[in-house]
C-alpha cells in the first residue's frame, strides 16, 4: 500500500516520472530514476480492497458505543 501512494505521488506530482524520493522511500527494484513509474491493474484492484477493508473498520469503530 506505501508503495501505491508513492506511485500516486509521482503521477499527481511528477508526471510520473520517478525519482531519488521514490526510490529512497520504496523497495521497488524495478524503479528507475527518470524513467516512468508503471502502475499495474492488479495494483489498484489491491489498493481499492485495502481501503475499504480500512474504511470499513473505521466505520465501525465509530459506530461501536464507547464503554
Amino acid at each position: 500500500m506505501c508503495r501505491l501512494f508513492q506511485k500516486r505521488h509521482l503521477l499527481a506530482h511528477k508526471m510520473g516520472v520517478i525519482d531519488q524520493d521514490y526510490l529512497r522511500n520504496t523497495t521497488d527494484p524495478g524503479a528507475i530514476v527518470g524513467r516512468k513509474i508503471r502502475l499495474a491493474a492488479d495494483e489498484v484492484g489491491a489498493a481499492i480492497a485495502i481501503i475499504e477493508t480500512l474504511g470499513g473498520s473505521l466505520y465501525a469503530g465509530v459506530l461501536r458505543p464507547a464503554g
